[in-house]
């Protein structure tokens, strides 16, 4: 049973919520972050209803009902939402952290801590669509989107004519970018949410087959290793890949690898910034490349066949997520 992405809602330093869009280097703070740039959000919801969210909950439902209309999918035609996030909600915990230091701990407000908690994203997802089914999240650093997707792979074997949201959502604020610099955690930071609707069933919106999901934490195997097996496990050779879209973190290996196999190479990364879900934009980016001509010619040229495409993330942690998506 194969499993296709039917809908892609996609939010991120780029105007990638449009239906067509192109690919700029973004501007930064003053503090040199990336901000992810959002819809206009009373297209998509009422003011009492979008007052009280935070940014990453806003990037998490807008996403959402992006997708659901990309994919022409009701919300009790989900099955279930699965979230990955590597930080939950910053400015909540934050909020809430800064309440118990400027009160000596004494009596705090709980609201913060509420909606601090990394499941909150998933939960309002729920909260807005009214969906009662399957809720989960997923919270393993770099590879927190790929563990989610995972879940929502596995189900659409298991259970036939499902829908699945599985989504990877991130915020950035000033206080944790901070912390990034002072730790020489480098790379350029930034935010987004990709927020997907999958299903063992192909529509007319249909992007792309997702072949298969591997999240790979600290390994003793060398970076080609874990790419052929990862690639034999699927009866697929290097040169069948048309594209790998990495998001390399500043590995050299890995650039040194793709280039000694002669691949076609784009770091995704230099769009959307560095975040703990960043794969699911270089995932958002892949369907939407083998779908919108226009766009795989200003990143490709003209001419270029993409069947086959391997999103190849690695991050700071030392964790790798590997995406293998084909054309339909």
């Amino acid at each position: 049973m194969k499993t296709y992405i039917n809908g892609v809602g996609l939010i991120s330093t780029q105007e990638t919520f449009k239906t067509e869009f192109s690919l700029q280097v973004p501007t930064a703070t003053e503090d040199g972050r990336w901000e992810a740039t959002l819809p206009p959000i009373k297209e998509y919801l009422s003011p009492k209803v979008y007052r009280r969210m935070s940014k990453v909950i806003r990037m998490g439902v807008l996403s959402t009902l992006i997708a659901m209309e990309d994919a022409g999918v009701k919300s009790e035609e989900l099955s279930g939402v699965i979230v990955g996030t590597g930080l939950g909600c910053l400015v909540s915990t934050e909020k809430f952290l800064n309440s118990m230091v400027t009160s000596e701990e004494s009596m705090v407000n709980p609201s913060s801590f509420i909606v601090s908690t990394h499941n909150t994203i998933a939960g309002q997802i729920g909260l807005v669509l009214k969906n009662n089914g399957y809720n989960t999240t997923y919270s393993q650093e770099g590879t927190s989107f790929e563990n989610a997707l995972l879940d929502g792979f596995l189900f659409t074997k298991e259970r036939k004519n499902t829908n699945w949201l599985v989504g990877g959502i991130d915020e950035l604020t000033p206080t944790v970018q901070q912390l990034y610099k002072e730790n020489n955690y480098g790379g350029q930071w930034g935010e987004g949410a990709g927020v997907f609707i999958i299903s063992d069933q192909k529509s007319e919106s249909t992007y792309a087959e997702i072949v298969d999901v591997k999240a790979v934490l600290q390994s003793d195997e060398s970076l080609n290793s874990t790419i052929d097996n990862f690639l034999q496990e699927n009866e697929i050779n290097k040169e069948d890949i048309d594209l790998v879209l990495t998001g390399d973190a500043g590995n050299e290996a890995l650039k040194l690898l793709y280039a000694e196999a002669r691949l076609e190479v784009l770091n995704f990364k230099k769009w959307s910034g560095e975040y703990h879900t960043a794969s699911s934009f270089g995932v958002g980016l892949a369907a939407k490349m083998m779908k919108d001509e226009t766009l795989r010619q200003s990143l490709l040229g003209k001419g270029k066949v993409v069947n086959t495409v391997l999103v190849h993330t690695t991050f700071f942690d030392g964790t790798q997520g590997l995406i293998l998506l084909r054309n339909v």
